[in-house]
């Protein structure tokens, strides 16, 4: 497990920043949050992401986000790190001993679509949005449809993600998952789509995990975000959130900001 050490020794801090509705709040990423956040580099910290989308995915935010160079960009909703070369430098797979169960469960709830990921292989299931997806046929991204039982078969996952109609009915489906499943997964809504890493993955666990490869205290690293699935690692590290975040995660912050700018410029004051 090997990171560029940018920190030369120097006391450093590190903020992690999810991506959707925080770092990006529309087409492109905000010129004075990439100025702050080039500063606040410059100065010796570290930036980057912590989202829950999976490796393809997060690879394609950096890529709209490319005025901004990531130090570190968590994924998976914290089952993954990559460094600063969006190389993977830890990883928690979970084993499919329980998949097929929680698979026919969400399949029960008639769900928008349902995927699972390991790394930059992916997986989905014809059903919701994705009905017109035949068995053995790939989309845009390179993931491939296969039936349920293949679905819950052969190697671990990184997450799995689902949605369902609104963002009630996700609620219930992640409260339900978390009470029957939680001692192999754990469920995160955002909005009405629900993240599901192993149990013991999330954002808060890999932001320690964080602090472990850099060396740099639990008590120096900000996250910010904006939506219920930033909630845990927001009061977990006493961390921030943006102005025009869900009213139940700015309860959960130690502060509120318009924008990266806004927090970073307090941070180095």
């Amino acid at each position: 497990m090997q990171i560029q050490d940018k920190t030369q020794g120097k006391t450093s801090r590190i903020i992690a920043s999810d991506f959707d509705g925080t770092l990006m709040r529309g087409p492109s990423v905000m010129q004075a949050d990439a100025e702050a956040i080039k500063e606040w580099q410059e100065k010796g910290n570290l930036f980057g992401l912590v989202t829950g989308r999976d490796l393809y995915a997060a690879k394609k935010a950096a890529e709209r986000a490319s005025v901004v160079s990531f130090d570190f960009i968590i994924c998976c909703s914290g089952a993954c790190i990559l460094d600063s070369e969006e190389k993977c430098v830890w990883s928690n797979i979970s084993d499919t001993s329980r998949l097929t169960e929680l698979t026919d469960f969400i399949l029960q709830r008639n769900p928008l679509w349902l995927s699972r990921s390991c790394g930059m292989k992916m997986l989905g299931i014809p059903t919701g949005l994705n009905i017109g997806f035949k068995t053995g046929q790939t989309d845009e991204s390179g993931r491939v449809y296969v039936t349920p039982e293949n679905f819950s078969r052969g190697p671990g996952f990184n997450i799995i993600h689902t949605a369902f109609e609104n963002a009630e009915i996700a609620k219930e489906h992640t409260n339900q998952i978390n009470k029957i499943f939680g001692d192999y997964v754990n469920a995160y809504r955002n909005e009405r789509c629900v993240d599901i890493p192993g149990a013991g993955a999330g954002k808060s666990q890999s932001l320690r995990m964080l602090s472990e490869i850099y060396k740099i205290p639990c008590e120096s690293i900000t996250p910010i975000g904006d939506n219920y699935n930033d909630i845990d690692m927001i009061r977990d590290f006493h961390g921030c959130a943006v102005s025009s975040g869900k009213d139940e995660v700015k309860s959960a912050a130690s502060a509120v900001y318009d924008d990266i700018a806004g927090l970073i410029y307090a941070l180095l004051s």
